[in-house]
């Protein structure tokens, strides 16, 4: 997604149908810091009409040019945040996904925008996670959830590819 200004008319249409809307325009496009291996971008979207009427900040997540064998593909992942989100961990709710790469020549998938960071070295560094007792806790109720084998139908965990 190199040039965001020529997917916005195909982004704003995909999300028009997942929607059930009767127009969406997408108002801002940018990418997000970081994403070595995804790429992360922040859309600001009007919908009109459907259960998702209204302004919604987003982020559109995909493949980045760089690859890492290891790294899960976008539909798996966002099965992951599918299961951990119903399970009620506080992730960003995940909502459309084109697993085919039709909208934008890659698979992506769209999910509500939280904001704050997530760099896990922030994780290990003194004084920036006020309770990591409670976030221990947090991350381990999302492997709690009693799907989380078969998320999206599809049977996997431990090794991206199994």
């Amino acid at each position: 997604m190199s040039e965001p200004a020529v997917q916005t008319a195909a982004l704003a249409d995909f999300v028009k149908r997942q929607a059930a809307a009767d127009a969406v325009t997408i108002d801002a496009c940018g990418q997000l810091a970081g994403g070595a291996i995804q790429e992360n971008w922040k859309l600001t979207v009007s919908i009109d009409g459907g259960a998702h009427r209204g302004r919604h900040e987003l982020v559109l997540r995909t493949d980045s040019p760089s690859h890492v064998p290891a790294s899960r593909p976008r539909w798996q992942e966002f099965h992951l945040l599918q299961v951990a989100w119903r399970a009620g961990v506080r992730v960003p709710e995940p909502l459309w996904l084109d697993r085919d790469g039709a909208v934008i020549g890659k698979p992506c998938y769209l999910m509500r925008y939280l904001p704050g960071r997530a760099e896990g070295y922030l994780l290990v560094k003194e004084g920036v996670v006020a309770d990591r007792e409670a976030l221990a806790e947090e991350l381990g109720s999302g492997h709690a959830a009693p799907d989380h084998a078969t998320a999206g139908g599809s049977r996997f965990h431990g090794h991206p590819g199994g």
